[in-house]
């Protein structure tokens, strides 16, 4: 149904950075009686980045988005992209023909594309938090001293943060210093989960890693969120219960029998707990985004 297809293709350009083209083909004509009969196809072209991805914008659409330092963090997706520079605060975003015509330009090869995904994002430990001058981190990129309100608002979050991975605790003493910009947030015990540069710029495209270390040099850890239900090893929670819930359909899993082999595969309860990994990881980014929060139902949990 055309209408259905508007639609939908209406929700998605309010929901997502999408491109869409709309083309008609005819299939038949009755020219006596002037009845034509077309096939419309809806072609919809989303840009590939999610939610906490960390990007390597290209040089040119960094300059149009106030000179802000080329590794970004993904903040929110909705029609645009908005984006925040880890290191500063600093907040910019862009929409899907930005994202295009640097991709005609120089096209995914040139960088513009997820350098790290969420599935990558490791946990760490707070050991301590130190407030950072906003003259100092102004300085660093040739700012005046003279900040306007929102500048200063914005440096005045920023945090030093010493940190220990997590799975480290216990068996080594590495530790990582590192600039967040959520110093309103993040306290001294709180985990916090964030991308292990450390170990993984090396496997970054070198073009990306020269023009990310000319503007500044790329730090040990990107912090992306707070976590504020920590779980164990175990999976049982080690912090406050939730005193919300979300509603969800239900989904029957029917486990699939290999008949060649002989064995179970499982399929039904692997896709179970696949599902709930996601909607704890849903839930953990509700709890941190405000904006998120708003756009979702959320019920109180008597239990």
């Amino acid at each position: 149904d055309r209408n259905l297809a508007m639609r939908f293709t209406s929700f998605l350009e309010t929901v997502v950075p999408v491109r869409i083209k709309c083309t008609k083909k005819l299939v038949s004509a009755d020219n006596h009686s002037n009845l034509f009969n077309y096939k419309f196809a809806h072609l919809c072209v989303i840009a590939p980045l999610c939610k906490d991805d960390l990007v390597a914008l290209p040089n040119s659409l960094a300059k149009q988005l106030g000179n802000i330092h080329p590794l970004v963090v993904v903040e929110r997706i909705s029609n645009l992209v908005c984006v925040v520079d880890p290191g500063t605060g600093q907040r910019e975003s862009f929409d899907i023909e930005h994202f295009h015509k640097v991709e005609g330009a120089g096209g995914m090869a040139s960088g513009f594309g997820a350098l790290m995904q969420a599935q990558r994002l490791v946990s760490y430990m707070v050991l301590g938090a130190e407030p950072v001058l906003g003259n100092a981190a102004a300085g660093s990129h040739g700012q005046s001293a003279a900040m306007d309100e929102k500048t200063a608002r914005r440096q005045s979050r920023l945090v030093e943060l010493e940190l220990a991975r997590v799975c480290d605790l216990g068996s080594n003493d590495t530790r990582y210093m590192t600039i967040s910009h959520m110093g309103h947030l993040i306290r001294v015990g709180d985990t916090v989960l964030g991308y292990d540069l450390a170990n993984c710029a090396s496997t970054f495209d070198e073009h990306d890693l020269d023009r990310i270390n000319k503007r500044r040099a790329i730090s040990d850890v990107v912090v992306v969120r707070k976590l504020y239900s920590a779980t164990d090893t175990e999976g049982e929670d080690q912090a406050r219960k939730r005193n919300w819930r979300l509603r969800k359909l239900e989904v029957d899993y029917d486990e699939e029998e290999d008949i060649a082999g002989g064995k179970k595969k499982g399929r039904g309860r692997g896709a179970a707990m696949a599902v709930e990994e996601h909607q704890e990881i849903f839930m953990q980014q509700l709890e941190g985004d405000r904006e998120m929060r708003r756009q979702v139902l959320m019920y109180r949990d008597s239990e």
